[in-house]
């Protein structure tokens, strides 16, 4: 699935974003297309520890994610152009002692293939703030790694980015009958057969 043209990942990316119910056999190449993130996750965690004990600070905490679908076809309808550019499909985040790690550690892998660097810390993304960066592997696929320090998020909020709790409900209704449409089995929604 790694093969796939660029052309080919967005045209399932179009696909996904127009549809009402989306095509299992897009749903399953999306799954498969990003699954080849996992090397890339690997590969970055592996020079953000180097970069870290260069600078020789301790990461307190590191996560990584491969982005869900229903998460790529919102950002796809809020008008991102195609799915193959969209550079957090997959991302990993450190938590780090102190402000100045976090500085330390933006020097360090600037050095690394660093394609773009967005600074949250004084004006938050959503209640997050943190240092972004884009960073491309071998591969040429572009990942994001955020990090923060002790102020990373002031409140946590799992449904960040969203108005209110009604539009979250709406959020999670969608994804609902998305299930439902893409198991064939309307009893899962409430419905009778």
């Amino acid at each position: 699935m790694d093969g796939l043209s660029k052309g080919a990942i967005d045209r399932i990316g179009t696909r996904l974003r127009d549809a009402e119910f989306p095509d299992p056999a897009d749903v399953a190449s999306y799954v498969e297309w990003s699954a080849t993130f996992e090397e890339a996750l690997s590969e970055t965690l592996t020079v953000v520890d180097a970069a870290a004990h260069r600078a020789g600070v301790l990461l307190n905490e590191k996560t990584s994610r491969i982005k869900q679908l229903y998460s790529i076809v919102a950002k796809l309808r809020r008008g991102h152009p195609r799915m193959s550019s969209i550079a957090d499909i997959a991302g990993c985040r450190a938590v780090v002692e102190r402000e100045a790690d976090v500085n330390a550690l933006v020097l360090q892998l600037a050095t690394a293939r660093v394609k773009r660097v967005r600074d949250y810390r004084k004006r938050d993304r959503n209640g997050y703030r943190a240092v972004h960066l884009t960073l491309v592997n071998d591969a040429g696929q572009a990942l994001r790694f955020s990090m923060c320090g002790p102020a990373c998020r002031s409140v946590e909020r799992p449904w960040s980015g969203m108005r209110s709790s009604t539009e979250a409900a709406h959020r999670l209704n969608k994804s609902a009958s998305w299930a439902c449409r893409w198991l064939g089995e309307s009893w899962i929604c409430g419905k009778s057969s």
